[in-house]
């Protein structure tokens, strides 16, 4: 998570954080602390700034600006530097270890799961679906089965308890408290606290101090809602793929037990049910051990939904969900219910990918090919093939690179002997 050189004869600290490699450099966050006396420091801080291991420029300038810092003091700061980063560049060439498997007994049966049959001990899970489904109160009801040892949706026990972390992108601390609060006394029991997080940042920004808590608090889940703003703006990192690479790095870091709310996009809104995929990269299916379609299923009060269990590397099939919420004032009572399903048009299936694009573009944004490709999980030029079509058709506009659907204008024929009528 990173490393921190102490010495002596400097009675300084160096600590070096969020370590990364880019183009050929390792970059971290270098603090320089020190107990010498008579030096102008912030709390016991010399010098805090983004430092190049690899570079003995880097070191040879940052010793210089270190020896200004401190006047009159006999040190040799390259060689404190130097120590470090020799070690830094020993340990990260070296890697992580390497371990002996396949003589161990097999896990026994039911072992592998921390909530089952929703979410894996130790490997990221998923749930997902539209908006407005329930799947971040699933996700949450799954959390409190955690904290608390106890069961509260009817066949969704878990196998431990211990801490949990809600790492909430969407809403606030009030009212995930307030679910939590509604949950306990819809189900009649005193809710274990549960450790929350208001997230602004891209989780891999924070992945260092997040394991430090995960590590000193025993969490064994952590719960990410949702993983669009987890993961960051769309082409911070370069692409998307990239994104959910470092989302998932981010997470192994931590150590724990992840459980992952996403979204789908509007064209799986209306597929059939069991089979939409997460919004957005391939790369998030591919990196879910397990993961779990929400949808809405009919109901004549209340709120019904299913889940379908959409992927999993390391169980079987495993049958659908059905499920009744009760959502009064101040109560939410989970109850098992039939498995029940609206009507489904297959039409939906047969639709054209130009039909598509339109159905995206009617929201009247305006979007490039590559990000109408990631929200519709179809190939980039497939997409620029079908969009220089329709604007040759006069289907789409664009401008700048950008494109949205065209206006139709809708000419109404005078009725005889009308004589108009002015708008």
């Amino acid at each position: 998570m990173g490393y921190r050189c102490w010495d002596d004869e400097l009675q300084t600290a160096f600590n070096l954080t969020h370590l990364k490699r880019s183009r050929g450099d390792l970059t971290g966050e270098l603090s320089v602390a020190t107990n010498i006396k008579d030096v102008k420091t912030h709390k016991g801080i010399l010098h805090v700034a983004r430092f190049n291991v690899l570079s003995s420029s880097s070191r040879s300038s940052l010793a210089r600006m270190l020896e200004k810092r401190t006047p009159g003091q006999d040190m040799d700061w390259f060689d404190g530097l130097e120590w470090l980063c020799q070690n830094v560049i020993l340990f990260e060439t070296k890697g992580e270890a390497i371990n002996e498997v396949g003589l161990n007994a097999p896990t026994p049966p039911g072992k592998q799961w921390l909530v089952e049959p929703l979410v894996l001990k130790g490997r990221p899970s998923m749930i997902f679906g539209p908006g407005g489904v329930g799947k971040s109160l699933v996700a949450l009801t799954c959390g409190l089965s955690v904290a608390c040892g106890r069961e509260i949706i009817p066949g969704i026990a878990p196998a431990v308890h211990g801490a949990v972390l809600y790492l909430d992108w969407e809403t606030t601390g009030d009212v995930i408290n307030d679910r939590i609060q509604a949950i306990a006394n819809g189900h009649g029991f005193t809710p274990s606290k549960m450790l929350y997080r208001r997230c602004v940042r891209p989780l891999a920004d924070d992945a260092e101090e997040l394991s430090a808590i995960v590590a000193e608090k025993k969490v064994v889940l952590v719960i990410v809602d949702s993983a669009a703003y987890a993961m960051g703006a769309q082409g911070e990192y370069g692409d998307a793929n990239e994104s959910v690479l470092r989302l998932h790095e981010a997470l192994r870091l931590m150590n724990t037990t992840p459980l992952i709310v996403d979204h789908v996009n509007k064209t799986d809104v209306r597929s059939k049910p069991g089979t939409a995929t997460p919004y957005g990269s391939a790369y998030k299916t591919n990196a879910a051990r397990i993961s779990w379609e929400v949808r809405k299923a009919p109901s004549a009060n209340g709120l019904a939904i299913n889940l379908y269990h959409a992927k999993s590397n390391d169980t079987r099939q495993l049958e659908p969900i059905g499920l009744n919420l009760d959502w009064d004032e101040g109560t939410i009572i989970f109850r098992k219910a039939d498995v029940l399903e609206e009507e489904y048009d297959d039409r939906l299936d047969k639709m054209d990918t130009r039909d598509i694009i339109s159905d995206l573009l009617a929201d009247g944004a305006k979007r490039t090919p590559s990000v109408i490709a990631r929200e519709l999980n179809l190939k980039d030029g497939t997409v620029r093939g079908v969009l220089k079509r329709m604007k040759d058709d006069g289907q789409v506009s664009t401008e700048g690179g950008l494109y949205w659907r065209t206006k139709v204008v809708v000419e109404f024929r005078t009725s005889p002997g009308s004589r108009g009528v002015d708008a």
